[in-house]
Order: structure tokens, then sequence, then C-alpha cells
């Protein structure tokens, strides 16, 4: 990314998540556990060995992404998890997303959205996974930022094994930031068949 005086770059750095739910409805159920069945494990492991797309042999699905019908992925409340803001390529502010989303002031310090209770429905494949590093990077072409401008927008996603709270994009002036590419290393990856 490039540095300029005049923009003003967000990091999301930290503990990442993303968060996969594919249908096991007919007719991918099916082909998803004879694949599994072909690799010898169940499919919430399965789905994860390198051969698995391979064995399913569908030209529609080969990824995870491919099968998702709902994918939510961003920085989650950590200890670890930061919003980092920079002007000129100067560090101006940290945020934790602790304090982020318990605002213990009497008048809110940050914008912030939560999108309340996304459940995930029964015969369901939820795939999670986590990831370290620099998960979000954002930039504005201003000179200065204006706090207020700034919205956080934060899912909260019930899986039956976890709540998560998980920053997923951010809005400046009312417009959707772009993200660039991120730099993280996976550091968990498990299924939970609901």
């Amino acid at each position: 990314m490039e540095k300029d005086k005049n923009s003003i770059i967000i990091n999301l750095i930290g503990v990442g998540c993303k968060v996969s739910a594919i249908s096991l409805e007919e007719p991918i159920y099916s082909k998803l556990y004879q694949t599994a069945k072909e690799l010898n494990e169940p499919l919430k492991y399965a789905i994860f060995d390198a051969d698995f797309f391979n064995l399913l042999n569908d030209k529609k699905y080969t990824s995870l992404d491919d099968m998702a019908y709902l994918t939510i992925n961003g920085l989650i409340e950590n200890i670890k998890s930061t919003v980092e803001i920079r002007l000129g390529g100067r560090k101006k502010r940290t945020i934790s997303m602790t304090e982020l989303i318990k605002q213990d002031t009497l008048l809110p310090l940050y914008q912030i959205e939560i999108i309340e209770g996304i459940v995930i429905s029964k015969n369901t494949l939820i795939v999670i996974e986590k990831e370290m590093g620099l998960i979000y990077s954002y930039q504005i072409k201003e000179e200065k930022l204006d706090i207020d401008k700034l919205n956080f927008k934060i899912c909260d996603v019930i899986t039956g094994n976890e709540n998560l709270k998980i920053l997923s994009s951010m809005e400046y002036d009312g417009k959707k930031l772009i993200s660039k590419p991120s730099d993280t290393l996976i550091t968990a990856s498990y299924a939970i068949q609901v």
C-alpha cells in the first residue's frame, strides 16, 4: 500500500475469524458425505483435507467459499485485536476491540452498528477459520480523520458453540471502505455440524 501524507490508513490487526455456513440439504449432502467416506473421516474433519475438493470432483464446488451460503469474516473480540489508525505512516490512535464493543462512557466515543444474533440454521456445516495478523487494511484519502464519520459494523454470530462478535466492515462518511489484501496466518480450523 502506498504511503501518502494525505491519506489515512486504518489497519485491523490481531485475531480474525471467518465463519462459513454450508447447507447440508440434498443433493449436496450425499456428495459431501460420500467424499468424506472416501477419505475415511467424518465430514467435519474431511472438509479440511487437501484432497477433499479433488475427490468431490464437482466444477461448481472447488473450495469452501463456493459452497457457503453465508460467509462473515473480520476482526474478533480478543485481547490482541486492535484497530490502528495511521496518518502519513505514523500511528495516531489505537482502539482495542473490547473498548470498541464495550464503551463504558456516558456518550459513545465511536459509532458502531451491531447486527444482532445471526443464527445459523439447522442442517448446516459451520466452518470456522481463525487467523492472526493484518486482517483488513483500509485507506481513506483525507488529510484529517473525523472519527464521528467512521462507522464500525459488528456482526454477532451464534454458531452453537460460540458467540462471536466480528468487526466485519467499516464505513466512512456513509461510504463502505474497501479493504486491501490481508496478511494472516491461519491458527485454527474446525467445523461444527448443526
